[in-house]
């Protein structure tokens, strides 16, 4: 009987010690996160635990509504790369996944490290948000070695002229228990040797010679030839988002440059390309302090967030009138078959080579004059630039133009005064859509790129101006020249508004698709996004031409 005794007292012991060694970890997201409509990329909501355990059982709670729930793909990656999926495409089309799962996949995994919940919208139709997601598990200490991997950057940028690469990996692994060496190898490659450190190993990884493309980071341990985590990444040329406004109008009310500034406060790396207008310094109706005022302005966004101030040209007579030797034209309109007195509305096409020419040296001087420097990028009224123009563009110094024009995103206009605007744009500019890239103009037609070409590059507005394209357009346009993969090649999405038009409705829309195209920062390691203004995007494309 005593013999018994002892033996129920041992074995509870044994119980109540083990689950004394036990431990319990929660984590917890409830930061509601949009998931892209149709992308494959998705989003990633990252939970990190410190703890050294290994992990005994995992449930993962997750809520996301409201969209069809048969569009959606739902993983969670280990600290040590596992993928695990948790939802993938089933449920039809029921709103709201609001589900706990067992994940099995994830025992004796060791806890410490990023968690990263990725989520993806694989179907056209309506978009939805993580609203939150929760980890709940139990995990016990161990003699074996354990590793918390510090993070690793998911997207690496391809340097070049202007945009520094990410070429090496800092690579951090704090450690416990019997932990003689670590090595590091990329995509099974020859492995590199970590130093140890107060907490553990560090090394910096080359990885400047990479392709764009997915690579892996495998981590052993001890002289293992079985790595304990293996983690992707991605190695990327930048996808260059420009933001422009093309200044129509002299002048532009203070809440609209309020405006901007918000834009610039709840985006902090967003730079614009203000294609900004002469006639401000020739309008009489804008006063000698009105002037000062916006050119203070313009000059407090370039220094505080590198925003460039380029030209943009609507040929108003105020402005050509004060040109020696040119003649204001009223004819052709982009809108009245009778022509316009005031010159606004009338193409760029109306003046020779030469007279364009002597109207950008007149802008240059006003721009000098009033301390904004000579510009260099340059978008012309109603994107109505011929060769003449380009020509002109070229003998003044400019090194980038951006008048060619995704013409099927302005469809509305041919149903505006004459329709001229539609129809020469879809005339002159027929080959431009969503994806055109920049390009070096052909002598006599600026929309090929054909040989002999012109020393100006060509940036395409295929973004088109807001005042055209809702937020959700610009969303598609966007996922057309990125579709979430490494990009092979620097690419471009031009976007914008016309400050005279820009009111809380437009701004909205513009708001929509920053929020869209912050997620995928180069600067945050979740994409190759980068801001960047006309001029600088124009030393990239003048680098890999040579």
């Amino acid at each position: 009987m005593q013999k018994k005794t002892f033996m129920r007292l041992t074995y509870l012991l044994l119980v109540f010690s083990a689950l004394l060694s036990a431990s319990t970890f929660a984590a917890n997201s409830s930061v509601s996160t949009k998931i892209p409509d149709n992308f494959a990329l998705g989003i990633i909501s990252t939970l990190r635990f410190d703890k050294f355990a290994l992990l005994d059982n995992l449930k993962v709670s997750v809520h996301i509504a409201p969209p069809r729930i048969g569009d959606l793909l739902v993983q969670l990656q280990c600290p040590n790369g596992h993928l695990v999926t948790l939802h993938n495409r089933v449920g039809g089309t029921r709103h709201n996944l609001n589900v706990t799962y067992h994940v099995s996949d994830c025992e004796n995994i060791q806890v410490a490290g990023d968690w990263k919940l990725r989520i993806s919208d694989n179907v056209q139709g309506a978009a939805g948000s993580l609203l939150s997601w929760t980890m709940h598990s139990t995990a016990h200490k161990s003699t074996n070695a354990l590793f918390h991997i510090g993070s690793i950057k998911g997207w690496t940028l391809i340097g070049n002229a202007i945009t520094p690469g990410d070429n090496q990996l800092n690579v951090q692994v704090e450690t416990l228990g019997k932990v003689e060496s670590l090595a590091v190898s990329i995509d099974k490659g020859s492995t590199q040797a970590l130093t140890a450190t107060g907490a553990g190993f560090a090394a910096l990884v080359d990885i400047s010679q990479l392709p764009p493309g997915e690579h892996t980071l495998s981590l052993t341990a001890n002289d293992s030839q079985t790595p304990f985590a293996t983690l992707p990444f991605q190695r990327s040329h930048p996808l260059y988002v420009l933001m422009t406004t093309d200044w129509d109008s002299a002048d532009s009310a203070d809440s609209i440059l309020r405006l901007h500034d918000k834009l610039h406060v709840e985006h902090p790396v967003l730079k614009f390309t203000h294609f900004f207008a002469p006639y401000t310094f020739t309008d009489p109706s804008v006063t000698p302090t009105r002037r000062a005022e916006l050119v203070d302005w313009l000059l407090r966004l370039a220094r505080d967030y590198q925003d460039e101030i380029g030209l943009h040209i609507h040929p108003f007579c105020n402005f050509v009138n004060t040109v020696p030797g040119v003649r204001c034209r009223f004819k052709p309109s982009d809108s009245y078959d009778k022509g316009d007195p005031t010159g606004y509305t009338v193409l760029s096409s109306a003046y020779s080579e030469q007279e364009y020419l002597q109207l950008l040296k007149a802008a240059d001087a006003l721009f000098t004059a009033h301390g904004l420097g000579k510009p260099t990028a340059f978008r012309t009224g109603s994107w109505a630039a011929n060769a003449g123009t380009l020509k002109a563009l070229v003998t003044d110094g400019f090194v980038v133009d951006s008048s060619a024009n995704n013409w099927a995103r302005i469809d509305e206009a041919q149903h505006e005064d004459n329709s001229m605007l539609w129809k020469w744009n879809r005339q002159h500019w027929r080959p431009i859509n969503d994806t055109s890239q920049p390009y070096y103009p052909n002598t006599e037609n600026p929309a090929l790129a054909n040989q002999p070409v012109l020393p100006i590059l060509e940036i395409p507005d295929n973004g088109s101006l807001v005042d055209y394209v809702t937020g959700t357009e610009m969303i598609d346009i966007f996922n057309a020249n990125w579709v979430g993969r490494p990009l092979v090649h620097p690419t471009t999405f031009v976007m914008g508004f016309h400050p005279v038009s820009y009111g809380q409705g437009f701004h909205q829309r513009i708001e929509k698709a920053l929020a869209h195209i912050d997620y995928y920062l180069a600067a945050t390691g979740e994409g190759p996004v980068v801001y960047e203004s006309a001029s600088h995007v124009a030393k990239v494309f003048g680098a890999l031409r040579k």
